[in-house]
């Protein structure tokens, strides 16, 4: 007969020494700070601590989230911050931080709904130079700024990324393409061998995809030997394993946070000019949905950082509360109570076969 102590206590054991929490002091003994604001004062507050005298800016409007990302490789190619205007005209915190930093050249990102013409007129009334990059979407403008470049300095790898994934993943990576000048480059379901054609041209030892194998055809994939595929985040996973993966590190003084809702539907302005600033720090940036969990934790205490600068909403610390409201220790218990039914059902069944055969 099955004797139901020695069934039920090695469960119980099990499932104890899975949901065992560590004792983590790791974000406690962190040196904490926030930028937080509207995404231009973000955008000021970055520029005024790390490019305190800029000879050249790139000026981008302040819902240009898309087109900051694909910009930031050629901004740090220039060793220029990125700008975020308020709006389409420019803004008095723009105005200001140009004025003070004796700017002579202005690259803008976008077409006139981005940074309007009035705005570019009022530059060269400054005595400024200005360079307008632009396409008729996203995806043109992101190929023609990865074409502008080349022309400055030729790369050999790059970044394919499709929009229909979450803006994180474009977070995730934009600070170590800007670092190695891999252009970034946003491709559209419709038109992938546009993007494919320019970088063939180029005989590039590495193309990284990033939701874009998604959209492409199995004869596009096979056409090319040099793509990589990237994993993408989803609603429980991290960017530590990419990070690891880009970054040779074995510490950091300081990180970056990005506290963004994942996923393809929400938007975030936030970030636009740290890209270049987390390049120019050789530092990468954790990206995290509200609350550190358990895996951010351990990061943090292995790379022995000691500074965190959280921008944008600030970060929630790792709980217990955390953990048991999460999905792996709901699903332990499902399991575990699944296990147990079958158990005593087996037990209940064994019992009715010895009262059986005593019969």
């Amino acid at each position: 007969m099955i004797n139901i102590k020695k069934v039920i206590l090695p469960i119980l054991i099990g499932v104890s020494m899975f949901i065992k929490i560590d004792s983590l002091h790791a974000y406690d003994n962190l040196n904490i700070e926030n930028i937080d604001g509207t995404p231009n004062e973000i955008s000021n507050e970055l520029n005024n601590r790390y490019f305190k005298q800029s000879d050249e800016i790139v000026l981008i409007g302040g819902g240009s989230m898309y087109d900051s990302v694909s910009v930031s490789p050629l901004a740090f190619l220039k060793n220029a911050p990125v700008v975020v205007n308020k709006s389409s005209n420019m803004g008095n915190l723009t105005r200001k931080y140009i004025d003070n930093s004796n700017v002579k050249k202005v690259t803008i990102v976008g077409g006139y709904s981005a940074v309007s013409w009035e705005t570019e007129q009022l530059l060269v009334k400054k005595g400024i130079s200005v360079e307008r990059i632009h396409g008729q979407d996203r995806y043109a403008t992101s190929l023609n700024i990865a074409r502008k470049i080349y022309r400055q300095q030729e790369f050999d790898k790059a970044f394919l990324i499709s929009d229909k994934i979450g803006f994180e993943n474009a977070i995730s990576i934009y600070a170590y393409a800007a670092k190695n000048n891999y252009p970034i480059i946003w491709v559209s379901s419709d038109d992938v061998e546009s993007s494919l054609d320019f970088l063939e041209s180029k005989s590039l030892k590495k193309i990284y995809m990033l939701g874009v194998e998604d959209i492409m055809t199995s004869d596009m994939i096979s056409k090319y030997d040099n793509l990589e595929s990237l994993d993408t985040m989803g609603q429980t996973t991290t960017n530590i394993d990419l990070i690891n993966e880009l970054y040779s590190k074995d510490s950091y003084d300081k990180l970056y946070t990005a506290n963004m809702v994942f996923g393809p539907n929400f938007k975030n302005y936030d970030y636009m000019s740290l890209g270049v600033i987390a390049a120019k720090e050789d530092i990468p940036i954790l990206v995290v949905n509200e609350t550190f969990s358990k895996s951010h934790e351990k990061f943090l205490d292995s790379k022995k950082v000691k500074t965190l600068i959280e921008i944008g909403k600030k970060v929630e610390p790792y709980s217990a509360k955390d953990f048991f409201s999460g999905r792996t220790f709901v699903s332990v218990c499902v399991l575990s109570a699944i296990i147990v039914v079958l158990v005593f059902r087996a037990i209940k069944f064994e019992a009715i076969n010895v009262k059986r055969n005593k019969i």
